[in-house]
């Protein structure tokens, strides 16, 4: 791959160049520079656990190609290509610090880990037991747990992962079975209830006055009939006549028959 240099700053006494060619050979360098970018995510991701996003950090990369070719200066004793290829490198590794809450120590100890069992399984063709890990490490097994427990405290779990696994490994219930609340009201059943209530409320609606203020009354501000009668200035009986002549027509209204109409 062909170094490139950018334009140089002018002086005073060079012309400078338009804003046209200037944004012409920033796009030149950016689609030649392309192909770093994919070089130097293939390399890093390669050391990655799988829950890395590698379409992320290729454009993170992108942007560290961007930033670049904008801060590049030719008048230092450096190419543009190893310029590009440490903003690069430095742009996708500062993405990765962010993603990464474990702290340094917790990853050191994962890498020792990880050397000690790969050097076992080499020299003896076969996995590596928790004691033969410990002694390689100059461990006791106290502390070789420790670590353990240390570095897989620094990976997600997965509520999957609780659960109880099939035969082939899969898990037997999924996260919304983990997530739901035994205690909580089946959805269906209140978006029912909510539907016959606003229906109630437009057939009572409906009614003559008289006759809809008294269920609004009794059924929706749990008034009593008496209570009633003083606020409409009218006796108990009489309210509980209009009572029924409502609920006799609010049934007819609400008939099956009536909605398939």
């Amino acid at each position: 791959m062909s170094t490139h240099q950018l334009t140089p700053m002018t002086s005073p006494a060079q012309s400078r160049p338009t804003a046209a060619t200037a944004s012409s050979e920033r796009d030149r360098i950016l689609a030649e520079q392309l192909p770093t970018v994919g070089y130097i995510v293939h390399r890093i991701a390669t050391r990655l656990p799988e829950h890395v996003d590698v379409e992320d950090l290729h454009s993170v990369g992108v942007l560290g190609l961007m930033d670049a070719v904008e801060k590049f200066d030719d008048t230092k004793n450096c190419g543009f290509k190893t310029y590009a290829e440490y903003r690069i490198k430095g742009a996708i590794l500062d993405h990765l610090r962010a993603l990464d809450w474990a702290p340094r120590s917790v990853r050191r100890m994962a890498r020792d880990l990880e050397n000690a069992s790969l050097e076992i399984e080499r020299e003896h063709g076969r996995k590596a037991d928790e004691a033969e890990i410990a002694e390689r490490m100059g461990l006791d097994l106290d502390a070789f747990h420790e670590r353990v427990q240390a570095v897989q405290g620094s990976y997600p779990l997965h509520l999957e992962d609780l659960g109880p696994r099939s035969d082939d490994g899969s898990p037997v219930v999924g996260c919304d079975d983990w997530l739901q609340d035994p205690n909580s009201p089946d959805a269906f059943e209140e978006t029912a209830r909510a539907e016959c209530r606003e229906q109630l409320e437009n057939a009572i609606a409906a009614l003559p006055e008289q006759q809809s203020v008294v269920l609004s009354l009794y059924y929706f501000d749990d008034l009593k009939m008496r209570e009633i009668g003083q606020v409409l200035g009218v006796t108990e009986s009489r309210v509980c006549q209009v009572h029924a002549r409502a609920t006799k027509r609010l049934r007819k209204q609400l008939e099956p028959a009536s909605f398939a109409e």
